[in-house]
């Protein structure tokens, strides 16, 4: 109800410039409901987290993508303003009792530059709730810096839960296509041919099949020859093949 008394019909430029010009406010505002409690910090984490990573704040930047590029612009430079302000009272959350808000608030995190935003995402990896954990690992997915890469190293090789190990590894996989690489896809190998579980095993031999070196090609092979589990096997076997044979 509260939602349909909004009004509307307001276009994407009128959007995008009532952002620039309430920048100041926004960042007040959000910075006391961040602070006021987890309700508070989930109504600013979902305004900030609606376009899929890019500057955001909900519902004004609805449709902003349509703005003039000028209009676009000035409302994503206000929009790192807000952000920017944010910081601070979400390195706090990420430390809440709840796991819920603690995952919300590095999901936040995640968007920002900031070197201390940044070391409380990997330190994510260290909690001990999967559902923080595997937040974490999705946030440093494309991360190409030699911290993440120990980090997600040390949760694929030795996280008590399998599932969190299987999400390591797809993080792994991501890196392994950045400046990572040699370093990921050692990590993979070692993943491929010792973990005891084969949705692992064969979730580390797809990301092995992504990278473009030749160490990744020889762990297939030994995968291939050696898995305990037939369908590792196969897939290790299907990586092996030419790119136009796989489709076949």
């Amino acid at each position: 109800m509260l939602a349909g008394l909004r009004p509307t019909g307001f276009s994407a430029d009128e959007r995008a410039r009532a952002v620039a010009q309430l920048a100041p406010d926004l960042a007040d505002a959000s910075v006391t409901a961040a602070r006021s409690g987890p309700e508070g910090a989930r109504v600013v984490a979902d305004a900030l987290l609606s376009r899929a990573g890019r500057p955001a704040f909900a519902p004004l930047t609805d449709g902003v993508d349509k703005a003039t590029p000028e209009l676009r612009s000035a409302c994503e430079a206000s929009l790192e303003q807000v952000g920017r302000a944010l910081v601070e009272p979400f390195l706090a959350l990420a430390r809440h009792p709840s796991e819920d808000v603690r995952a919300s608030a590095i999901r936040v995190l995640s968007l920002r530059p900031e070197p201390q935003a940044r070391a409380a995402v990997i330190a994510a990896l260290s909690d001990p709730e999967p559902l923080v954990q595997r937040g974490a690992l999705v946030s440093l997915s494309g991360a190409d810096d030699g911290g993440a890469l120990d980090a997600v190293t040390k949760l694929a090789e030795s996280a008590e839960v399998w599932a969190v190990r299987a999400r390591a590894t797809e993080a792994l996989g991501a890196l392994a296509s950045g400046k990572q690489t040699s370093g990921a896809v050692s990590v993979l190998a070692r993943i491929a041919l010792h973990d005891p579980i084969a949705f692992v095993r064969e979730t580390a031999v797809r990301a092995l099949g992504r990278a473009p070196v030749g160490e990744a090609r020889a762990a297939i092979s030994r995968v291939a020859e050696k898995d305990p589990e037939p369908r590792v096997r196969a897939l290790a076997r299907g990586q092996l093949l030419p790119a136009s044979g796989r489709g076949r």
